[in-house]
């Protein structure tokens, strides 16, 4: 509310709230830490915006400060995405994290991305898009020496509201079809993935090192 009360010019104003978004967002969501985190370097900032007239460059550098932490460096925080649980108690986030990938997609192949379905997905329960590739009934819950833990950030992909629960116990290859015609970029990238080949550890491994590969670009700067 500060930042947008000082009413910067449209540029600086994106500038500004694209770093406020990637530490915030690199602390709370992909760090995990306690909401009550860095409240007083939040407050204590949001004053001086607001009453001592900083300039764009000098609120991002205080924002970076706040995240300039060794424990809030992008690396650290995105080890918490590697074979860790990223459906339980991250949904909210996950489906966040989700969006900007699909903005990122869509940015490399020149398109917009499908807001009306977007909407209905930030409008229904997480669990109603959170699909599960490999489905949950025949993998694990935790982590397992053998076996598939479902629940780990390679195995989880973004579908219209209420799809995920027509598919169910139905083969991660078989999904393939179904993936490919919902509208979403993400959807469609995994039906590739799928094509001819086993969904396993060995394959959710692989594409959970490539979204953390693209995290650390987003949320790193």
């Amino acid at each position: 509310m500060a930042l947008m009360l000082r009413a910067f010019s449209e540029k600086d104003e994106y500038r500004v709230l694209k770093v406020w978004e990637n530490v915030t967002f690199r602390v709370f969501g992909l760090g995990r830490f306690d909401a009550r985190q860095k409240v007083g370097d939040y407050v204590r900032l949001a004053w001086s915006v607001a009453n001592k007239g900083l300039t764009p460059d000098a609120v991002i550098k205080e924002l970076r400060k706040i995240g300039s932490e060794p424990e809030f460096s992008i690396g650290s925080v995105v080890q918490n995405l590697f074979n860790t649980d990223c459906y339980k108690d991250w949904a909210e986030e996950l489906r966040y994290f989700f969006c900007r990938y699909e903005e990122h997609l869509a940015r490399k192949a020149g398109q917009k991305i499908n807001e009306g379905m977007w909407n209905r997905i930030w409008e229904s329960e997480p669990s109603k898009s959170i699909e599960h590739i490999f489905p949950q009934s025949k993998g694990s819950d935790t982590p397992t020496t053998s076996g598939v833990y479902v629940h780990r950030l390679g195995n989880l992909v973004m579908l219209p509201p209420g799809v995920n629960s027509k598919l169910q116990d139905i083969s991660a290859r078989q999904k393939a079809e179904t993936y490919a015609e919902q509208g979403l970029l993400q959807a469609i990238e995994v039906s590739k993935l799928l094509d001819g080949r086993r969904w396993n550890r060995a394959a959710i491994k692989s594409r959970e090192k490539s979204l953390m590969r693209w995290a650390r670009k987003e949320w790193g700067s």
